[in-house]
């Protein structure tokens, strides 16, 4: 490489040299404002790094596009992998050590208690121990539970986590004789110095209760994983007084109350797979994480000559969907109409822009129920968490708006330093109390994030990149650009992802591919 063509290299990315260098200026003027020279030194690397790779994708950016489009492939293809093996692998989970379930040699098993065992007053509930190598304080656990009442009555029950020494939380549910699947996400209190965890219900005095499986989960670097480690101690019946659950009740054969764990109603297609309310992860332990990846990266082969285009937009809207993440779900909306926009004529534009509207109205009239609609419909339902799903989600769930009040609140207790602490801590002892069952680790949503650890400056560096990139994208592109550049700060409105390589690398190479000749010939209509 020549000086003229280095000279030339350099001046051709100074405007994202510039995006990047005042970030850097902004966020290590939040950083020394707190004291917090570590997170200066932290944050003028990430600024380092995403100019070096607007400088690499900028130079060898039709190799990189290429190899972007491999990484889509065998991303999904694992992806795709790891759910058939999920699917496929329910006889283990069957006999595992973290599902209640066990194996029987009958058909089904139960267990029967009196009814007239528990005094007036007390909370009556039947758990099985989990016990595991390490303390349990300070940990977050997710149970699922799939469960339906027999034709004795339904009523309210509540999904319990607990240990020992009485810290427990509960969610009140509404039983019903249908198949229903709830969750419980619970933060086990620092004081809590004990290494055996309780799962249980409560609240079914007169009811007879089909279990079709239950599993036990803890967070792992912002996803959860199948705790393997714990040991089932069998299961037990005992009474609750007050935080006492040291009271053993007798198991005797009465009729008033029936606890069933049914082999035979095992269902091979709930729980696990990428239709049900599990978000899968394999390549980053991060749902939501790996469905942005695949997103962006899937946008960004949009701008490569066909067939390679068609095929990265198959695969992305495959890929999204194995995911089951959150917001994900509208890339696969962006990526169809950014095909349209880019590769049909107006006629096919409009057809196939109708179409996405149509698919995605229709959504709402195939339910037969309210809830059902709004589980469909990815804006308002759970799976982005604006609203919680249901009632029996909302004691162990924070929807977007409430976190983001909260981030807010801090940053305007704190608005030149930002604050030290880590979002869930901060949460923990601010605003919440000791006994929510779970604390979001961020913001989720990138600007109230820096305004939350560095401040009004941490916010003013967070809009100098969201606004630069459009302005960015838009000088380099067009409208396309600006289009392509909000996709990553859509996935940013309510999440944090926006400096892990798997978004901010796929970012950087659309959008040095945009100002690109074989991009230029594809607005054209050459290709």
């Amino acid at each position: 490489m020549t000086y003229k063509h280095l000279a030339e290299l350099f001046r051709s990315i100074m405007p994202w040299t510039m995006l990047w260098g005042g970030f850097a200026f902004w966020v290590v003027v939040a950083s020394l404002m707190s004291g917090d020279i570590s997170q200066a030194v932290m944050w003028f690397f990430q600024a380092l790094f995403a100019i070096f790779l607007g400088l690499a994708f900028s130079y060898f950016r039709k190799i990189w596009s290429y190899l972007a489009f491999a990484i889509l492939a065998v991303l999904v293809t694992t992806l795709a992998i790891h759910s058939w093996s999920q699917a496929r692998q329910w006889q283990s989970f069957w006999g595992a050590s973290n599902s209640v379930i066990e194996p029987s040699d009958y058909e089904q098993s139960w267990i029967v208690v009196e009814a007239d065992s528990f005094p007036s007053g007390n909370r009556e509930f039947i758990y099985q121990t989990f016990r595991d190598g390490n303390p349990i304080k300070g940990r977050n656990f997710r149970v699922t539970i799939s469960l339906k009442t027999g034709s004795t009555r339904g009523g309210f029950l509540s999904l319990l986590a607990a240990n020992p020494f009485g810290a427990y939380s509960s969610l009140p549910v509404q039983a019903t004789n249908e198949w229903s699947e709830l969750e419980l996400v619970w933060r086990v209190p620092e004081g809590v110095n004990s290494r055996e965890l309780r799962i249980g219900l409560s609240g079914f005095i007169g009811s007879e209760i089909w279990i079709n499986y239950l599993t036990v989960e803890e967070e792992v670097m912002g996803g959860w994983q199948l705790v393997k480690d714990f040991k089932s101690v069998g299961i037990s019946v005992q009474k609750l007084e007050g935080s006492s659950v040291n009271s053993r009740q007798p198991v005797a054969p009465k009729e008033q109350l029936v606890f069933r764990l049914g082999k035979s109603d095992l269902v091979a297609n709930q729980g696990f797979l990428p239709w049900s309310k599990k978000r899968q992860h394999v390549i980053t332990n991060h749902p939501n994480l790996d469905g942005h990846t695949i997103g962006l990266l899937g946008a960004t082969t949009l701008l490569l000559p066909a067939p390679f285009s068609v095929v990265g937009a198959l695969v992305t809207m495959v890929g999204i969907g194995l995911t089951g993440s959150r917001i994900s779900w509208i890339m696969i909306n962006f990526v169809l109409v950014m095909w349209a926009l880019l590769r049909l004529s107006r006629r096919w534009m409009f057809l196939a822009i109708g179409a996405v509207i149509f698919v995605n109205a229709g959504l709402y009239f195939v339910a037969t129920s309210g809830s059902e609609r709004l589980s469909l419909v990815p804006i308002i339902s759970e799976r982005l968490s604006l609203v919680p799903a249901s009632k029996e989600d909302s004691s162990s769930q924070m929807s977007r708006p409430e976190i983001w009040r909260y981030a807010l609140a801090s940053a305007f207790k704190n608005p030149i330093t930002g604050t030290s602490q880590s979002f869930d801590s901060m949460l923990e002892d601010n605003f919440i109390g000791k006994h929510r069952p779970f604390f979001p680790k961020h913001a989720h949503n990138f600007v109230l994030q820096m305004a939350f650890q560095h401040g009004i400056f941490g916010a003013i560096a967070a809009l100098w990149v969201t606004v630069g990139i459009l302005l960015i994208g838009f000088r380099w592109g067009g409208i396309w650009g600006l289009t392509y550049g909000l996709l990553p700060i859509i996935l940013n409105l309510p999440d944090f992802t926006f400096f892990f390589v798997g978004v901010l690398a796929p970012m950087t190479l659309g959008l040095n591919l945009i100002r690109s000749e074989s991009y230029s010939a594809i607005r054209n209509g050459e290709s």
